[in-house]
């Protein structure tokens, strides 16, 4: 299970712990659902688009165009 609202690129930064849910995919029915506490979720989105990691850190400037060219 992931905590996807607010998400970007990236849908499985956000784990939802410290549940677990046992279901009967046939029935699709859920049997039981186990709760082990609270588990703080982790504020980040951690996306990995150009925008968002250019924002952390200094990207690389862009590569000039490759030209393949035969005789």
């Amino acid at each position: 299970m992931y905590y996807t609202e607010g998400a970007g690129i990236n849908l499985y930064a956000r784990p939802v712990e410290g549940l677990q849910a046992i279901i009967h995919l046939d029935a699709g029915r859920v049997l039981h659902v186990l709760d082990s506490g609270v588990v703080p979720m982790p504020a980040a989105t951690h996306d990995f688009d150009e925008a968002s990691v250019g924002a952390l850190v200094d990207l690389r400037p862009a590569l000039k165009p490759i030209r393949v060219m035969q005789p």
